[in-house]
């Protein structure tokens, strides 16, 4: 019998063979019962006839995980490539190949491949079919995984106003169109507009699909993160435990969605500086995930990475270290090298560095970081600036403060222009330029950038948020410093 890709001796639930290599599909089909050949599951989705089967479980009716699928996408476009460009069969082969490609964080290829299937739809069936509006939809999804945040925008906006006038606003297409728009409004720092769109798309789903579909717990989960981003925490708590509730009675206690909004909720609860209850909340999701989805799932991954992050703002640095070193190992088996994932989690390592004193540490590990992390997203994205703004902090620790005032503004400016200046992590690069503008001998410019942040994160984060209990500790350091 042969070992799968989690090391584990199985047999493959298709032929009952345990010869060659098995895999873990990645779907929610537990242990044994999620292992394959790949050979397999092509076999499968040939015989089946439904397009959905060479990127979905037939048993679980979930995605396999982006590994299989990118296997199952290749063989089904090599079946299909020499048709005509206008095959249908083709165009949906290529379209699930856009979106795979996507989800492994390689967009610019992705990119090409849905600009030629937009293109060959338009041709096709015209530029308002449903089935080319779809495929714009997506190929915008694409520019905003990329950081391009404005042009996703810009193109979901008009979209959408299409999607109205010839679909319908209670078309579902229209309203997952609305609901990709909401998450580009939160990546511009368009707030409002986001929860405008997001209260719109949950109306509409509580209407049409009940107040328990998984669908409608999702777009409530989504309303709550865009309180949770405009620091409405009772809002966004109250929301999520409803839906926690909801995930435990429809999905039951150790279902992946169950195991995501336990999450959620425990980050609202570390928003609001209740970090030993986040930090419970996370072990235990994360004890439950390693039991029934295993080590390698990407829920488990989420547990880990949320309990890593709940530990570091709690200041237990080196706890917090050991599970991020623990999740960059485990990540590296699943994901590329630069999969967005796997890249924030070593962005986050070289954040810890930092908090635990070893400065050249971290400035290596953010630089090493920060090259595929611009390639991968590019210049403008959250993380990226986010990453931006540690390595500057390290700078300054360091005593290069005038290197890191330079790079700092330069990021804060690019994220006042992207996401805007109320968004945390707008406030956040701000209060670490205050603090290195003080450390400069810029007293005055830095208290005052300091006590206006101060303002802005108390009002749109909270007093206990911890990125506004940091800006009060530079601005009472410097306070109490002698000058």
């Amino acid at each position: 019998m042969a070992k799968c890709s989690m090391g584990e001796l199985v047999e493959c639930t298709i032929c009952l063979c345990g010869d060659g290599e098995v895999v873990q599909r990645g779907c929610f089909c537990r242990g044994a019962a999620g292992a394959t050949h790949i050979e397999c599951l092509v076999s499968v989705a040939e015989h089946s006839g439904k397009w959905s089967s060479w990127s979905t479980c037939g048993v679980c009716k979930s995605w396999y995980t982006d590994q299989v699928q990118l296997a199952l996408a290749g063989v089904w476009c090599s079946r299909v490539d020499g048709r005509d460009r206008l095959d249908e069969e083709r165009l949906a082969a290529q379209g699930n190949m856009a979106s795979v490609l996507t989800n492994l964080a390689r967009c610019a290829e992705a990119e090409a491949i849905q600009i030629d299937v937009v293109a060959a739809l338009t041709d096709l069936f015209g530029e308002e079919d449903e089935r080319t509006l779809v495929a714009g939809a997506t190929l915008a999804s694409i520019y905003s995984e990329q950081g391009k945040y404005a042009e996703a925008y810009e193109r979901q906006h008009a979209l959408l106003t299409i999607h109205r006038r010839v679909l319908g606003s209670d078309n579902p297409n229209t309203m997952i169109l609305a609901t990709n728009l909401a998450i580009s409004c939160s990546d511009l720092g368009k707030f409002a507009e986001a929860e405008a769109l997001e209260l719109e798309v949950l109306a509409y789903e509580e209407a049409h699909q009940g107040k328990d579909h998984p669908g409608t717990l999702t777009t409530a989960g989504n309303l709550a993160a865009t309180y949770r981003m405009q620091g409405k925490y009772a809002e966004a708590e109250e929301i999520l435990t409803r839906v926690l509730i909801a995930r435990r009675r429809v999905c039951g206690l150790e279902h992946s969605d169950t195991l995501t909004a336990t999450l959620s909720l425990a980050s609202a609860r570390r928003d609001r500086g209740e970090f030993a209850e986040a930090a419970e909340m996370a072990r235990s999701t994360l004890d439950v995930g390693i039991r029934v989805l295993g080590a390698n799932h990407p829920e488990t991954f989420d547990a880990r990475r949320n309990l890593a992050i709940t530990l570091l703002e709690q200041g237990e640095y080196v706890e917090s270290e050991k599970i991020l070193l623990e999740l960059s190992v485990l990540e590296k088996k699943v994901y590329s090298e630069h999969h967005p994932k796997v890249l924030v989690t070593m962005s986050n390592l070289g954040n810890v560095a930092m908090s635990l004193g070893r400065l050249d540490d971290a400035e290596k590990q953010l630089r090493d970081v920060l090259k595929p992390m611009i390639k991968t997203l590019g210049e403008s994205d959250v993380f990226v600036l986010y990453t931006t703004a540690t390595l500057a902090d390290v700078l300054t620790g360091l005593g290069r403060v005038d290197e890191a005032i330079d790079m700092l503004k330069a990021c804060h400016d690019k994220q006042v222009q992207c996401i805007g200046i109320e968004h945390r992590s707008s406030l956040r690069t701000a209060s670490t330029l205050g603090a290195a503008l003080c450390s400069s001998g810029a007293l005055e410019e830095g208290c005052a950038l300091l006590r206006d942040t101060l303002e802005r994160q108390t009002r749109v984060l909270g007093p206990n948020n911890s990125f506004t209990r940091q800006t009060c500790r530079r601005l009472t350091a410097v306070s109490e410093s002698p000058l």
